[in-house]
């Protein structure tokens, strides 16, 4: 295989021809028959262009830029695209179809050759401008890692990563690299996040407490909250005042200064405080939904940045009341629907849960609940959205939690500390949804990195169902399951038992050859899981019956298992962050 190029930039020339390089040792290494053909890659246009006034104009032309097509003549094999962009999907399918290749996760380890090769799609555009992911763990500080994550998204057609802007300040490293890297993956970098303390410090209480929220007996910058579901009160900053025009003109000074530091920042994720009920009691505060100010907010940081430039905001917690005042119209904002905490026993579209026992979005100013009762409840939330969404002239996209990585504080559900992600075939019926209603921007928050465990099958079709929800996606399941050497019946198993609630496992018998795995193969990781699994679900069970100082012993072993495997386990999640969730039930 001989890559060539009319009219890439010479950085991208070198890194499609690491992609090809990287992919032929790995078939090498796995016995494949290199064809003999010729690479041609062409774009029709360049990606860099003018920002348009409004984002989901920006949209078409992201989605433009990723149109591409295959073509074939003889042995060459010709990869074009709308622009850069374009070119990497057609170029990432000829390997696919060339050479069976497939990249279930972040190391050469999760590189696979299949046997029975599905065909790529030759041609296409995608359904969904944005399809992201959104990990704010430390690990992704390093170069390394960030090298290894921007190459699998590249290779799985993600095209957008989101980062906490602190974190990227504190390390210019890391920052110079995704500057290099993003470009030539195709990926579009959103920064800001949860750093209202950065842009109102809490030193300025001292000058300025009226910027500050009033919470109890006075102007603070945390305070304990309320959850409805919850016995116990928890320390949260509270937000700031920002019904205080000085206030909101000091964060949007800060946010439009931090945009003009960085001339790449095309999108910009204002978010507040992370929490609940923690909004400012002050009576003009109390008038307003949250969102309504967050908007309010955005409009002042686009009034001072100098150049063309996206807000994004996002609908949860307290920002999930629909706002009953006006909101101006502003076609440069866009907001991510965050649907919680699920527990994915009903997609959220469906009928049948009565509109009149609404929880979620109907307290504020009185506490909210953090928890639905259930799935549907989101979906009614939904509609509500869309309809206001269209009234104020913006564009809608969800940040979802199909990987499940965060814990039931209550208590009454388990799935996340296995990390269990979401069944793909529910999660592709919801994702084509979303489509149907216009979805803009998809975002995952994606804390297992991919090939965590070994039924990682949602990363296998994930950036398919992404660009197409209509796909097939059976195919590239059984690619998948056919990869595991024979141990997807006891990985099935173990999948099906999670899924319909089954906590016990003892009649999980590990196969012979997983009793003898050595550390690094992929039978060392289905052993690793099992056991995992075997004792969380055993800590549990005790924990529900009343024994819990058995139950600690065990999750005890549950954190010694983990640690003493974490030069292995490093390279898939936060190792610190899977003690937290292997721990769960006794916190």
């Amino acid at each position: 295989m001989i890559f060539s190029s009319s009219n890439l930039a010479e950085e991208n020339n070198v890194f499609l021809q690491e992609e090809l390089d990287s992919a032929l040792r790995a078939a090498v290494s796995h016995g494949i028959k290199i064809p003999h053909i010729n690479i041609e890659v062409f774009a029709e246009k360049q990606s860099a262009f003018q920002l348009p006034g409004r984002f989901a104009e920006f949209c078409d032309e992201i989605r433009q830029s990723e149109r591409f097509r295959i073509e074939r003549q003889r042995n060459t094999v010709r990869c074009i695209g709308g622009a850069y962009p374009g070119v990497l999907r057609a170029f990432y399918g000829v390997l696919r179809n060339s050479l069976g290749i497939r990249w279930y996760g972040l190391s050469e380890k999760d590189v696979y050759f299949t046997r029975n090769n599905v065909p790529y799609r030759e041609e296409g555009v995608p359904k969904i401008p944005f399809r992201g992911i959104e990990c704010c763990l430390d690990e992704f500080n390093t170069p390394a890692l960030l090298d290894k994550f921007f190459r699998w998204m590249a290779r799985s057609s993600w095209n957008m990563l989101m980062f906490n802007a602190d974190k990227l300040e504190k390390n210019k490293e890391a920052r110079e690299f995704i500057g290099k890297m993003a470009p030539k993956c195709g990926i579009e970098v959103v920064e800001g996040e949860h750093v209202m303390e950065t842009l109102l410090p809490p030193e300025l209480i001292r000058e300025h407490p009226e910027y500050f929220g009033l919470y109890g007996n006075g102007r603070r910058i945390s305070g304990k909250v309320q959850i409805p579901e919850h016995k116990k009160r928890y320390k949260v900053h509270i937000q700031p005042c920002l019904s205080n025009p000085d206030c909101r003109r000091h964060i949007a000074t800060n946010v439009a200064n931090y945009i003009e530091r960085h001339p790449n920042i095309k999108i910009y994720a204002l978010w507040p405080h992370d929490g609940i009920n923690n909004w400012c009691r002050c009576k003009n505060c109390r008038s307003k939904a949250p969102y309504a100010m967050m908007h309010e907010l955005a409009s002042e940081v686009l009034s001072k940045v100098s150049r063309p430039v996206y807000i994004q905001l996002i609908a949860y917690a307290n920002l999930l009341n629909v706002p009953s005042g006006k909101v101006s119209q502003e076609a440069r904002i866009h907001t991510l629907f965050c649907p919680y905490m699920r527990n994915y026993k009903h997609h959220f579209y469906e009928p049948g849960f009565p509109e009149s026992k609404l929880r979620l979005g109907t307290a504020y100013p009185g506490n909210e609940h953090v928890y639905p009762q259930d799935d549907r409840e989101y979906g009614i939330l939904l509609k509500r959205w869309l309809a206001f969404l269209k009234k104020i002239d913006s564009d809608f996209g969800v940040f979802s939690y199909y990987q499940l990585a965060f814990r039931d504080e209550r208590g009454l559900d388990d799935r996340s500390r296995y990390m269990r992600q979401t069944n793909p075939i529910f999660l592709q019926e919801e994702i084509r949804e979303l489509s149907k209603n216009g979805i803009k921007v998809f975002i995952d928050c994606s804390w297992p990195f991919p090939g965590l465990w070994p039924d990682a099958n949602l990363n296998a079709v994930y950036g398919d169902i992404l660009w197409d929800p209509e796909s097939n996606i059976i195919p590239g399941l059984k690619e998948f399951y056919s990869s595991l050497n024979g141990l997807d019946k006891i990985i099935c198993e173990i999948s099906e038992k999670l899924d319909l609630g089954v906590r016990s496992f003892n009649d999980c018998d590990l196969p012979a050859k997983l009793k003898t795995a050595r550390k690094g193969t992929l039978e060392y990781r289905i052993k690793l899981w099992v056991e995992y699994v075997k004792k969380a679900s055993l800590a549990r069970t005790l924990k529900l019956e009343g024994k819990g100082n058995e139950a600690a012993e065990h999750e005890k072993a549950i954190i010694e298992l983990v640690r003493h495997n974490q030069d292995y386990l490093k390279d898939y999640t936060s190792v610190d962050w899977l003690v937290k969730l292997a721990t769960w039930g006794n916190t």
